[in-house]
């Protein structure tokens, strides 16, 4: 079931990269570039099929982690999904931040900011060893009680929204800038 959820999310993905890219092409405004667009395309789908069972097999440490703790179940609650949604962007904010940080990342995640254009499909832009080890963040999530199935639900939700942050057609109020992630700050990130 993680899995099947994971890849509808990166259909959505790819369906709102190809509308945006059709807009961008009828507003003539250079976003997209059909050779990049088409490389980070194939990027996307080549990392997909390899790291296929890495995907399972990362869930599945996650849910073997969760069941060998024996935590009694819970409901999901507002609250718990709340929580857990601080947790999961509080834990891709230190992956990101070791990404950038400490050389040994930065070696695999400096693909995603090499394109020349900037637009929904730069996240498909990603190292192949990034699958390797970004599941590790997650893992103190589960230990503290987590289901990782809530875990994945709110993983789901922060990656369309990060997703989005590198559109250059979202707008958001410039007052969320100092709180959030937003398409505008995050373009100032890749420029750097």
């Amino acid at each position: 079931m993680a899995l099947k959820i994971i890849y509808y999310l990166f259909a959505v993905m790819s369906l709102i990269a190809l509308i945006e890219f059709i807009y961008s092409y009828f507003k003539k405004d250079n976003i997209y570039t059909l050779p990049e667009t088409l490389g980070n395309m194939g990027h996307l789908i080549v990392r997909r099929v390899i790291n296929y069972k890495l995907t399972i097999s990362h869930w599945t440490i996650l849910f073997i982690i969760y069941n060998f703790l024996d935590y009694p179940s819970k409901d999901f609650t507002i609250l718990s999904f709340t929580w857990c949604f601080v947790l999961v962007d509080l834990f891709y904010y230190l992956y990101h931040f070791t990404a950038h940080k400490a050389p040994f990342f930065w070696a695999f995640h400096y693909s995603h900011h090499s394109g020349k254009n900037y637009n929904l499909t730069t996240p498909f832009r990603d190292s192949l060893f990034q699958g390797y080890y970004f599941f590790i963040f997650f893992i103190p999530i589960v230990l503290i009680g987590t289901d990782p199935l809530l875990l994945l639900i709110c993983y789901s939700i922060n990656s369309l929204y990060q997703y989005s942050c590198h559109s250059q057609y979202l707008k958001f109020p410039k007052f969320l800038d100092c709180i959030f992630i937003t398409p505008r700050t995050h373009r100032v990130h890749h420029d750097q």
